[in-house]
């Protein structure tokens, strides 16, 4: 069969040949690629055609089949948006605002819905009002099923504590802990609530009285219950009349912020350290020269810590940073162009403080490791610190007034920079 036979063969709209030096070759306009061609057979060309180039189709023209497909012809199906699909989408909407902590305002935003209409234009976004109710009955939701776990424990304890929102606002807490029957340890919020009357031990145990009854718990039930040591929650549990266990690890920090304060030397060398850190903090020009500093020294590009009185472990966590970066500070404090003379010379710390310093984070690193322990809510931790069985603690009766705590021998003595040791 001749060339121009076989040229009516419609794999010639996709092949070009190429001769070169009396030896013929084809072409393929689709990729480019050469393959062999000899007897005039179009096998090779078809099967290239069939298994490398699917989407053509032999039986259009060829300027239909080089074309490009448009965008839209890879786009899915749109997914029509029932009753029913549309209340589910809704459901996990409202979830991921609770879950997330996102606020319900996020469904007004235009990048939002932008968002939500590529995935699926026939999708309208609801409300925050419906957002809102959704979120409601999911919490209602919650709290029966809380409820019908708790109803059938014999034995709950509560923990609860009153903190302050960056607004300023005063709110209470309160987590419900038991072994439920499956022998699995739980613990679960039961309630956050804003206090706007003075928190007063009454006020205080009336408001933890009515999260539990909300909760459906009787006083059989209720085994004890774990507060800090403010007069106002020993008050408090002396109105509610519960079993009270006082939290050791904010005794154990009670204990050391004692010890700062009965050591002069100790104090100072926080007041002092924390003046240096505050510099750094406030400074932008000085933040910028330590960035640059630990990358030439490379050291780990951390930020300083300031110690913070209602942060149990922040002095520990920041003396070990300072020390960490102790070089680097050095570098910027002597850097005239950075800092002041005068200001680095108040500023910089003796190397008796140093010394101090160094000597502390020996000294409170088992502290630190046992608030730790003590603050999981993994596990039960009232063993570790009244259990004699417990390997490595002996069992101790916290004393009413935090102050007049003995040292808890649960650690070899450590050598402290003064000389004496400390258990």
């Amino acid at each position: 069969m001749t060339d121009e036979g076989q040229k009516r063969s419609e794999v010639w709209k996709y092949f070009t040949v190429i001769e070169n030096n009396g030896k013929k070759t084809v072409k393929c306009n689709l990729c480019a690629i050469e393959l062999s061609y000899a007897g005039g057979s179009t096998g090779t060309m078809m099967n290239h055609i069939k298994f490398k180039h699917k989407s053509t189709n032999l039986s259009k023209p060829v300027a239909q089949q080089l074309k490009q497909a448009p965008i839209t012809a890879f786009r899915s199906p749109l997914l029509s948006v029932t009753r029913e699909k549309y209340q589910k989408i809704t459901q996990k909407l409202a979830l991921m605002c609770a879950r997330d902590l996102r606020p319900l305002s996020i469904v007004e935003g235009r990048g939002f819905q932008e968002f939500c209409t590529e995935l699926n234009p026939q999708f309208k976004v609801p409300s925050r009002t419906t957002v809102s109710n959704y979120v409601t009955l999911q919490y209602n939701d919650a709290v029966q099923k809380l409820k019908d776990v708790i109803k059938n424990q014999i034995a709950v304890a509560f923990t609860s504590d009153h903190w302050t929102s960056l607004a300023t606002e005063g709110y209470i807490t309160m987590t419900a802990h038991f072994v439920d029957d499956q022998w699995n340890y739980r613990n679960s919020v039961l309630a956050t609530r804003k206090v706007t009357e003075r928190h007063t031990g009454e006020n205080t145990a009336n408001e933890i009285r009515s999260i539990s009854n909300e909760f459906g718990v009787n006083n059989t039930q209720i085994c004890a219950i774990v507060t800090d040591n403010a007069s106002n929650m020993v008050s408090c549990v002396e109105h509610l009349r519960w079993e009270h266990i006082r939290c050791f690890a904010h005794t154990l920090q009670l204990a050391i912020r004692g010890g700062f304060d009965n050591a002069s030397s100790l104090s100072k060398t926080i007041a002092a350290t924390k003046k240096l850190v505050s510099h750094f903090r406030k400074s932008v020009i000085a933040t910028n020269e330590l960035h640059v500093r630990q990358k030439q020294m490379s050291l780990p590009e951390n930020n300083l810590i300031i110690d913070c009185p209602t942060r149990w472990n922040s002095t520990f966590d920041m003396f070990e940073r300072l020390q960490e970066q102790r070089m680097a500070v050095y570098a910027v404090l002597h850097d005239k162009k950075v800092t002041k003379e005068n200001d680095a010379r108040i500023l910089d710390l003796s190397d008796g403080q140093w010394l101090i310093l160094e000597g502390m984070i020996t000294v409170l690193r088992p502290f630190y490791m046992a608030t730790r322990v003590m603050c999981s809510e993994e596990y039960p931790t009232v063993s570790g610190v009244s259990s004699s069985q417990a390997k490595g603690f002996r069992s101790v009766t916290l004393p009413t007034n935090p102050w007049q705590i003995t040292p808890l021998k649960l650690w070899p003595a450590v050598a402290t920079p003064s000389g004496c040791s400390i258990y």
